[in-house]
């Protein structure tokens, strides 16, 4: 029984089956955190910018502890 997650994936990632999926979930996460702090930034909300550098740094930190 497969990973459903990464069945998941699957469907959207190229034929190419040597993709890292960690990389590409965890990359993903830090991308949206990006964003977030971006977003905050221009409407200037602080706790939208310190939610999204948590949520950064835990991603950094589960990505350390997983890899």
């Amino acid at each position: 029984m497969s990973w459903k997650l990464q069945t998941l994936l699957w469907k959207f990632l190229p034929e190419d089956r040597a993709i890292n999926l960690s990389l590409v979930l965890f990359g993903s996460l830090l991308a949206l955190s990006a964003l977030i702090i971006v977003a905050g930034w221009f409407l200037r909300r602080r706790g939208m910018c310190r939610l999204a550098v948590g949520l950064a740094a835990a991603v950094c930190i589960a990505w350390g502890v997983t890899a």
